[in-house]
């Protein structure tokens, strides 16, 4: 009862040593915990990003989570790069 109205999987965004490829398995002592959803390396951040759908205990920032391929990934914030607002007051119309 204490799970009702709570999501079980949560969207998060993951920092990886290397690429990882969508569909692969998330590991937590043995037991499958999510999947990545995509992966890219991120030219404005300089490293490998990934998207993965994990289940609730494992949304956590920092949280270390196993590649079933091998190697970890750790959770980081969504959205990777922060949004700048601008005004028009920011915009050159002059042209």
């Amino acid at each position: 009862m204490q799970n009702i109205g709570k999501p079980r999987r949560f969207l998060v965004g993951l920092f990886a040593e290397g690429i990882v490829d969508p569909e692969t398995e998330l590991v937590s002592d043995g037991k499958v915990v999510g999947l990545v959803k995509s992966g890219v390396e991120s030219i404005a951040l300089g490293r490998v990003i990934s998207l993965a759908s994990v289940r609730r205990g494992f949304e956590e920032i920092g949280k270390t989570i196993d590649v079933a391929s091998g190697g970890q990934v750790k959770v980081t914030a969504l959205p990777f790069v922060a949004s700048k607002s601008i005004t028009i007051n920011d915009l050159d119309l002059s042209t």
